[in-house]
């Protein structure tokens, strides 16, 4: 479980800093306060990631079928 939760706040933590770094430089004394409310921020991030990680893999099942399909009256035209 912790592997899984250090790789999850790596890419929040990159994609946070980077939205985050365009209105930092702005408010120099928001950058103290930006802080701690990141540390809320992934953790409740965290919880959604998890629970959609497995959706998709039920999500690519299905969605060969249609391909399939799309191929099959691809020949006839």
């Amino acid at each position: 479980m912790m592997l899984k939760r250090n790789k999850a706040n790596v890419v929040n933590n990159t994609e946070v800093a980077e939205v985050k770094q365009t209105p930092t430089p702005s408010p120099k004394p928001t950058p103290s306060q930006t802080t701690p409310s990141m540390t809320p921020e992934p953790m409740e991030v965290q919880t959604p990631v998890q629970k959609s990680t497995p959706k998709p893999t039920p999500t690519f099942k299905p969605e060969p079928t249609p391909q399939i399909n799309r191929k099959t009256p691809a020949f006839p035209y």
